[in-house]
């Protein structure tokens, strides 16, 4: 009987091993689809009918989508990774999404739970900024009369104040009737600036909708809590401390 090798019986169960068809390669995909919903209220807080021309961004452009008037969105073929998401559209507030994860495969990840909410239509003249050293307080009058407002006011001894770059800042409510004038007052407390020194205020004004504060997020960037509804009430304007 004629022996057989064993380099050569090893040989065949390689060579087999390695045909194809044997075994089907598996392999995890780099990218990944996205869908998901984005639901638009007006500023008291009620459902629009049309949730569509909301811009939809992965990270800085990677991947970007509209919403259709159900609000529904889709992204194709998206890299694998953690994003930071934003979500917009032209009259609303801006919602970002920090930390979310797209996992690539087969299945799309999946993005619900975002509502933008469109900013205050109020508007403010006639506005006067003072300061005791301890306070500074805005008064205006609003136009037109309101049945709701919720002002704020933020400080700083730069030109650029905002509410994402202030020292200090305060809020003040209004609720029920016709409402035609405004009061806010911020304290320095405890990061009084000298007397004396030049400060800068800007004034913002919150739709209804987040009165209790439902849509506001933590920005990680700016390490702060940010309200999206605000629509900024005119330019910065000075007052000596």
């Amino acid at each position: 009987m004629k022996k057989i090798s064993i380099p050569f019986v090893l040989f065949l169960a390689l060579a087999a091993f390695a045909m194809p068809g044997c075994e089907k390669e598996k392999t995890v995909s780099l990218r990944g689809d996205v869908i998901g919903f984005v639901k638009l209220i007006d500023e008291k807080g009620n459902p629009q009918r049309d949730n569509g021309n909301a811009k939809v961004t992965v990270g800085e452009n990677v991947a970007t989508s509209t919403t259709e008037a159900s609000g529904r969105f889709e992204m194709k073929n998206v890299p694998v990774g953690t994003y930071t998401m934003t979500f917009e559209r032209e009259g609303y507030s801006v919602k970002k999404q920090f930390n979310q994860l797209l996992a690539g495969g087969n299945e799309p990840a999946v993005v619900t739970g975002i509502t933008l909410v469109q900013f205050p239509t109020i508007a403010a003249s006639d506005i006067k900024v003072t300061s005791d050293g301890y306070f500074v307080t805005a008064t205006g009058t609003l136009n037109p009369a309101v049945d709701f407002y919720l002002i704020r006011l933020y400080v700083n001894d730069s030109s650029n104040v905002s509410n994402e770059h202030y020292d200090f800042q305060g809020g003040s409510q209004g609720c029920c009737g016709s409402l035609k004038g405004f009061q806010v007052s911020a304290s320095s407390y405890p990061v009084a600036p000298p007397r004396n020194t030049k400060l800068y205020v800007a004034l913002y004004a919150s739709s209804q909708a987040n009165s209790g504060g439902t849509y506001s997020y933590y920005d990680y960037t700016s390490n702060r809590w940010i309200d999206p509804t605000e629509k900024k009430l005119g330019d910065p304007i000075e007052v000596i401390f």
